[in-house]
């Protein structure tokens, strides 16, 4: 397998290709019900790639940690996790930065703080991330790690619910309470700016 031997000498790509050809190996139910020993390989692999700055190695290396794959040995591990999430959001991987949000609203393996929540949530949003826009709402809202900011909040649900975010759509409709009409229009401006500028 070429694969291999570009990991071995060192390539970023070859050593991602190579962990993922271990978790999808052929004859292998896959993923959800992995072979221990190509799990094995696939975290050596990732860890190679992850350790000279590859983004989604480092992702997939989070993910594992964080939720454990106990039919393939994997012990979940907050340190681990966190380490390798940390790593990946401040490469811009707005998924890390969400569950960057998630570690640290919760505690899970460091401390809780809300403000470092809500930073984390930001981060993921402004990329565009429908939870984190949602958890961004309801923060600002609730005034949770931040400032209660009801115009900003519905801005950020508003976003979240056009993309189908039933939690979002929920929230809004008691943000919406809490504001003027004049506001509810500030808060739709803000929203169109920001797709504006947002557009791909």
């Amino acid at each position: 397998m070429w694969f291999k031997l570009a990991a071995e000498q060192g390539s970023i790509e070859a050593q991602f290709e190579l962990a993922i050809a271990y978790l999808l190996r052929k004859g292998r139910p896959g993923i959800s019900n992995p072979d221990p020993k190509d799990t094995a390989e696939a975290i050596k692999w990732f860890t190679r790639a992850a350790e000279q700055g590859d983004v989604y190695s480092l992702w997939q290396l989070a993910t594992f940690y964080f939720g454990g794959v106990k039919v393939a040995g994997v012990p979940r591990d907050d340190k681990k996790a966190f380490k390798w999430f940390k790593l990946a959001a401040n490469k811009g991987n707005s998924s890390s930065q969400q569950y960057l949000g998630v570690i640290y609203a919760t505690g899970r393996g460091v401390p809780q703080d809300d403000k470092l929540a809500f930073d984390w949530f930001k981060r993921a949003a402004e990329q565009g991330g429908i939870r984190a826009q949602t958890m961004v709402g309801a923060l600002l809202a609730q005034g949770k790690g931040t400032l209660k900011d009801y115009v900003s909040a519905y801005m950020w649900l508003k976003l979240a619910a056009s993309k189908g975010a039933k939690d979002a759509v929920k929230v809004l409709a008691e943000v919406e309470h809490e504001l003027t009409p004049a506001q509810i229009e500030t808060a739709n401006k803000l929203a169109r700016e920001w797709l504006e500028k947002h557009r791909k």
